[in-house]
């Protein structure tokens, strides 16, 4: 569980600060000149994610996620566009590496399950 959703969990990848688990859920995104676009997410720690997604954002935009697990649950995150790349092994080819601004998501329990 991570921040409180359900999260379907595939291996960890440990090279980071902190440990990022593999996991893929609907994401909504909003940004003031975009709102309402989707992604997807691929993997997510304390302190961020990386996700998919078919719309163009830029490096340091500011971003309202919507996190959404396999069971309904969701929530809100704030952050901002750390990295941007694009990928043609996903459906969605944008992919982004965004980092939480929340003060309360900088340290959340982290559990597999």
């Amino acid at each position: 569980m991570v921040w409180g959703l359900q999260l379907s969990v595939g291996k960890t990848m440990d090279r980071r600060r902190y440990p990022r688990f593999e996991s893929f859920l609907s994401v909504q995104i909003d940004a003031p000149d975009k709102p309402g676009r989707v992604g997807v997410s691929h993997n997510v720690s304390a302190t961020g994610m990386l996700l998919t997604t078919p719309s163009r954002f830029r490096q340091g935009q500011t971003l309202s996620l919507t996190v959404t697990d396999h069971h309904g649950g969701q929530r809100r995150l704030r952050g901002h566009v750390t990295r941007l790349s694009v990928s043609t092994e996903h459906v969605f080819s944008r992919r982004l590496g965004i980092a939480f601004d929340d003060a309360d998501i900088q340290a959340p329990h982290l559990t597999a399950g």
